[in-house]
């Protein structure tokens, strides 16, 4: 249960600059984790909770991918509707989502790994176009489509830091943007994906601001925002701004730490305090509940799905749960 006070709603939820082209970036912010570019791709260094949060997230995207983009075939214009495809409750997660492949030494166990069958290969090395220039998507009852069930569409994945969710989000055959307001970690993640051998546009900026000099961050069949709605400025000009990418049918993708008494224990005062997370990276007044970042994105024209708690136990570590008071994950799509 929640214990947050409506002092603490208006502090999560103020935007003392909310505007057409408003800034989303907190300098001190992108300052901060800046300097976790360098060990950003070492699963024992700073990002180490990250490194272990990346699967559960993954295996949330793909079955919202695979659910969202097998109801809109036929509504894109991109094939005709399949509901051949197992749904995802029977799906497996395809092994090498964390966007380590088995050629990088900094996956736990790599020298043993087997690849995972259609992620070892590079993403296609296209730069961004148009929504409408973009291949058909396989079938997704194809091998193609089981493998790859983003061939064909473009994946903006804001707040990236280094990458950890745009190179498996390009194994899984995306057209991948990722932008961040730490040029550190452009520079990181760009390094990264080069010895991955994939290729991934990556900008540094605000995502307020930035389309009005890269007019292709639009039209995206997928924006992700993983941990970073609390870490900004204005998050109604964000979240309007993540929606203003966003194509007419395309899948939203969020997650955010809640704001109840069990995330400011072990996120705030747990985590923090005992060096499993950087200090200085939460700010437990600037966590969202459900309820509030529903009525954000009812704001910016989207709805909100179903959402999935994201919680820890001692013998499962960090796993999809229905118990959100930690952390939760959750779909959008337009009205």
């Amino acid at each position: 249960m929640s214990t947050a006070t409506p002092s603490d709603t208006a502090r999560a939820l103020q935007s003392p600059a909310s505007s057409a082209g408003a800034t989303t970036i907190r300098p001190d912010e992108a300052a901060h984790f800046g300097k976790m570019a360098a060990d950003w791709w070492d699963p024992k260094g700073s990002s180490a909770m990250l490194h272990r949060l990346n699967p559960v997230r993954l295996a949330f995207i793909r079955e919202a991918v695979d659910a969202h983009f097998r109801t809109m075939r036929g509504l894109d214009g991109r094939g005709p509707e399949d509901t051949s495809h197992p749904g995802p409750a029977n799906a497996q997660t395809p092994r090498g989502l964390d966007g380590r492949g088995p050629e990088d030494a900094s996956h736990p166990g790599a020298a043993n790994a087997q690849p995972p069958r259609g992620l070892d290969a590079p993403a296609p090395g296209n730069a961004p176009h148009p929504a409408a220039a973009a291949p058909t998507p396989p079938r997704p009852d194809s091998p193609a489509g089981q493998l790859k069930p983003l061939s064909g569409r473009r994946a903006l994945d804001v707040g990236c830091g280094a990458g950890l969710l745009c190179e498996p989000l390009a194994r899984l055959g995306a057209d991948v943007t990722g932008v961040d307001a730490a040029a550190e970690n452009i520079a990181a993640a760009k390094a990264h994906a080069a010895a991955m051998g994939l290729a991934i546009t990556y900008r540094c900026g605000d995502i307020a601001t930035l389309p009005s000099a890269h007019p292709g961050l639009a039209g995206f069949d997928l924006v992700t925002a993983m941990e970073v709605i609390e870490h900004v400025a204005d998050k109604p000009a964000f979240i309007a701004a993540l929606a203003a990418a966003l194509a007419p049918n395309g899948l939203m993708l969020l997650s955010c730490p809640n704001r109840t008494a069990k995330s400011r224990l072990l996120l705030v005062e747990g985590a923090e305090r005992l060096g499993m997370i950087p200090r200085g990276t939460h700010h437990w007044h600037d966590f969202i509940t459900p309820d509030e970042l529903r009525d954000l994105l009812a704001e910016a024209g989207l709805t909100m799905g179903q959402p999935r708690g994201i919680g820890w136990s001692p013998a499962k570590g960090l796993h999809l749960s229905d118990d959100m008071a930690l952390n939760y994950i959750v779909a959008a799509t337009r009205k």
